[in-house]
């Protein structure tokens, strides 16, 4: 009987500090996954949500200029133009500082870069406001370690 007792010895200690070892590798390496995961989460997050803002401002831009009565009123640089609506208002745009102003009220910001730039009906850059047809918008944003870029062409007729 006592032979039996003595053969069942259970885990020695090398044995013991091996496993907990082996636990603390699989836990550093299941954490380390789990932080690279939420970071990639995050920088998804803010792009998709950059890239709504983006989106949003240039469909109010569009808005705008599907209700004017006439064609930019005021084309001064490549960050601003003026707008004259139906209802005889008259909307600013203008890229300052990062931010995309509409008569002086931010509708975005972060951005890089924010252009307007004017076509004829063929397509060819102008600058003369009697000749504009198209009206294209591009932006550019930085968020995290890349850029988003959004591009829209407008008809304004003419």
């Amino acid at each position: 009987m006592r032979s039996a007792i003595h053969n069942n010895r259970g885990f020695t200690l090398l044995e013991l500090v091996l496993v907990l070892i082996l636990f603390s590798l699989g836990s550093m390496v299941l954490g380390r996954a789990l932080i690279i995961g939420s970071q990639i989460y995050v920088q998804t997050y803010e792009r998709s949500f950059q890239l709504t803002e983006i989106i949003k401002a240039v469909h109010q831009v569009k808005r705008d200029a599907r209700k004017m009565v006439s064609y930019p009123s005021a084309i001064t640089s490549t960050t601003q133009f003026r707008l004259r609506r139906q209802d005889g208002t008259q909307v600013n745009y203008r890229f300052t500082q990062n931010r995309l102003l509409r008569n002086g009220s931010k509708i975005l910001e972060d951005l890089r870069d924010f252009e307007f730039s004017y076509f004829d009906n063929d397509q060819n850059p102008t600058g003369n406001i009697d000749v504009v047809a198209f009206i294209k918008i591009e932006a550019t944003s930085t968020v995290g370690e890349g850029a988003i870029n959004w591009t829209e062409l407008i008809y304004v007729g003419k």
